[in-house]
């Protein structure tokens, strides 16, 4: 178990789609089990987690001026704007996770299979930062990352597509689309096209097709369900000890095209889409 408290001291550094301007203690605890099997590995956590969050207010000296003039001038205080406009009274919460996971081997195909419960307590006065993500990690997950914790970063910028694996597993679903709860199913069966163990820039490369579905609240995005499914490609790599996976997947088809990685109204269930990342999917 452990104890996090997250503090705001310049909401100019939140990605405000993602974090709320308000201060979290939280206290987590979980456990895990893993087993090794020649036909493939599995794993299981449970996670659950109580907070409190506080000042919700932004500092008067990070509000900006929305009115411009020339020569420069105070503007009037019915011009101010808040950075940001969601606050939130300190209130308590709660997080729960159930995350399932299974590996299995089979000649040249590699399958995976995970199944994951989330869910909060707490309502609308529970921070964004600390809602259960569909499209991969959460906020508290990913800060320890310089590339994707604050807006701006060099992972998290517009365009960038990068994807974090974590939260709900939905590869087709953006960054910043959230649920008070969800379950969801991610699949993934991978056939590999190429294995040279003694390589180090591409030691194996595999080609991978994936499907992840799940239920969640209605209001999330105005459907009891969601869905995607499409292509993938996988290549790992070794630099002296460390071992990691460049992965790119093309999620053509999502069921809720609007809150879709780079989705805008008018988007079909069919598009060109694309992710990536340096880690595995789950």
């Amino acid at each position: 178990m452990d104890v996090t408290v997250m503090a705001v001291t310049d909401a100019r550094y939140l990605d405000r789609s993602r974090w709320d301007d308000v201060n979290t203690a939280e206290l987590r605890a979980w456990t895990t089990r893993s087993r090794d099997r020649e036909a493939g590995a599995s794993s299981s956590r449970v996670e659950v987690a109580a907070g409190q969050s506080f000042a919700p207010a932004v500092p008067e000296r990070y509000w900006h001026q929305t009115c411009y003039m020339f020569p420069p001038q105070p503007c009037p205080p019915n011009n101010m704007d808040v950075f940001g406009g969601r606050r939130l009274r300190g209130s308590a919460y709660g997080r729960g996770l159930l995350d399932v996971r299974r590996d299995l081997r089979a000649g040249g195909l590699d399958g995976r299979i995970r199944l994951v419960a989330a869910g909060t307590l707490g309502g609308t006065r529970v921070p964004l930062q600390r809602r259960i993500f569909l499209g991969g990690a959460d906020p508290y997950a990913t800060f320890a990352n310089p590339f994707l914790r604050s807006r701006g970063a060099l992972l998290a910028r517009d365009g960038t597509h990068y994807t974090a694996p974590g939260g709900a597993g939905l590869r087709g679903y953006a960054a910043d689309a959230s649920a008070t709860w969800v379950v969801a199913l991610n699949a993934e069966a991978g056939l590999r096209l190429l294995e040279r163990p003694r390589r180090r820039l591409f030691s194996a490369i595999t080609l991978a097709a994936f499907a992840d579905v799940a239920l969640l609240e209605r209001a999330a995005l105005g459907g009891p369900g969601a869905a995607d499914a499409g292509l993938g490609i996988r290549a790992a790599h070794r630099i002296g000890p460390t071992r990691f996976v460049t992965r790119v997947d093309l999620p053509v088809l999502v069921s809720r095209p609007a809150a879709a990685v780079a989705g805008a109204a008018g988007d079909g269930a069919f598009k060109f889409r694309w992710v990536w990342s340096l880690e595995e999917a789950f």
